[in-house]
């Protein structure tokens, strides 16, 4: 498409000299440690409006640590029509702020924000006179409409005055889009100790989740309506990643990979036929697999597996729509060790109906279980509370107010958290209780020695390490 230039951006966040690294996709949520993934939406987006002719540049700031002084000035010489942003819910002041930036050093630019997010609050974020499109829900191909005039579906935007939000429509051929575009990603930067191999990259092979979880960000990105790619155009992604881009581990970022038993099966043993040699990981749920796919599972390449085991009492995970047993946690757990797999396991502190003695719990079984690896989370509300968004909105008209937010780090999404989804429990508690489960779990001398014996590659060590540290960090100056 002559003429048309985008520029597509992953976006640094910083509070203070730490960089703050998210995960901007239907998750919009950062990792404790700050893991740099991949950002998967914006190199299918890429992809598509390259196979469509529009020049399209991609810059991953966030895995280059680049601030946005030393961003502004590659977009200015690069001149876009457009540049695409996805925000997270933890990133919304910064990327507003950025985008106010942007306009007054390139105010001819058209700036697209996407992200959850966004997607539910569009309205509001209307508000902000330097975004000019809103995306909602997936980026890929409705950034091509925009591009080409088409403002008939997935956008929000402002004329005359008045706001205007489009219906969503999903795409319903995964196999239309093109596979992502890594080619000029820096590909071994995407690294952690929490993932077995290094460097790894991110795809998916479905978009959305047959579940209901009360506490679940998904159905905002993805309505609730399970898509899957064909098993050939998985197969061939595959492919090129191993043996194009040299990555040896993948990052599945489905809202999990056996929902559909028929299809991981197939998918499996395509992968030994073919011999292919690449490792692999994703989210699952334990009352979707059994020892015999799990053994399936490990043979074609999976090294690990993660679980939403969210709370140990089940009046709790029934309230919030669940739809799992306390005693199939458990025993999918230890399938999941036996087969020779590595089990990480999530849990929610706050959630609807928790109390202090359920969030101990909670804490004491995921001793029990004792994964591999555990992740702790607040449970919040899909909401901003008002005075965060009044700050958001009122501070990106103003230039020299939001540059002392720069100067200061460029990020203030500390200053106001999300909504607990707990009304019995404040903040300051749920917040003492998060910093005590990750030291509970992480700094028993047990706990450390078998990781130290497990351990083969010094890479992996380091990197455990320095991740576990700056969890430990930021949990002690709750960031």
């Amino acid at each position: 498409m002559s003429n048309i230039k985008v520029f597509l951006l992953n976006p640094l966040a910083q509070i203070g000299k730490t960089h703050i690294h998210f995960t901007r996709d239907w998750c919009g949520g950062e990792f404790p440690a700050s893991v740099i993934f991949p950002p998967f939406d914006l190199a299918t987006t890429a992809a598509l409006l390259k196979a469509n002719g529009v020049e399209t540049a991609l810059l991953d700031a966030s895995a280059l640590h680049l601030k946005h002084s030393d961003v502004i000035p590659i977009i200015v010489k690069e001149k876009p029509d457009y540049i695409g942003i996805i925000s997270a819910w933890g990133s919304l002041h910064d990327d507003i702020f950025l985008a106010k930036l942007i306009k007054q050093h390139y105010s001819q630019v058209k700036v697209v924000l996407a992200g959850p997010n966004v997607t539910l609050l569009a309205e509001s974020i209307l508000e902000v006179p330097a975004i000019d499109y809103l995306i909602l829900g997936e980026m890929e191909k409705p950034f091509l409409d925009l591009v080409k005039g088409d403002l008939s579906k997935n956008l929000a935007y402002c004329r005359n005055g008045e706001k205007i939000i489009k219906e969503r429509e999903l795409l319903d051929d995964l196999d239309t889009l093109p596979y992502g575009d890594r080619e000029h990603m820096p590909n071994f930067l995407y690294q952690s100790g929490f993932i077995p191999r290094n460097p790894f990259t991110v795809m998916m092979m479905s978009r959305g989740c047959a579940h209901s979880c009360s506490f679940c960000p998904v159905k905002i990105w993805y309505p609730q309506k399970v898509r899957f790619r064909s098993l050939a155009n998985v197969i061939g992604e595959v492919e090129e990643i191993i043996y194009k881009y040299k990555i040896s581990q993948i990052n599945f970022r489905d809202a999990t990979i056996t929902g559909n038993r028929c299809y991981i099966q197939e998918f499996c043993e395509e992968l030994i036929r073919r011999k292919l040699k690449v490792a692999w990981r994703g989210f699952s749920r334990v009352d979707e697999v059994d020892f015999e796919l799990l053994k399936l599972m490990h043979r074609a390449g999976c090294n690990q597996l993660s679980y939403g085991v969210e709370n140990k009492s089940q009046d709790i995970l029934d309230d919030n729509l669940k739809e799992t047993k306390i005693d199939q946690i458990r025993k999918t757990v230890e399938l999941t060790k036996k087969s020779g797999i590595e089990t990480c396991c999530s849990f929610l502190l706050g959630m609807r109906g928790d109390t202090e003695e359920s969030i101990q719990e909670t804490i004491d079984f995921s001793l029990e279980l004792e994964p591999d690896y555990a992740q702790f989370s607040i449970a919040v509300q899909g909401k901003y509370p008002p005075e965060y968004l009044e700050e958001c909105l009122g501070e990106a008209t103003d230039v020299s107010t939001s540059a002392k937010s720069q100067n200061d780090g460029g990020f203030r999404w500390f200053k106001y958290r999300l909504i607990p989804e707990s009304e019995n429990l404040s903040e300051d508690y749920l917040n003492r209780m998060l910093r005590q489960a990750y030291s509970k779990f992480y700094l028993r001398a047990g706990y450390i020695l078998r990781q130290v014996v497990k351990f083969r590659s010094p890479r992996r060590f380091w990197l455990i390490i320095k991740s576990g540290m700056e969890m430990f960090w930021k949990s002690i100056w709750n960031r």
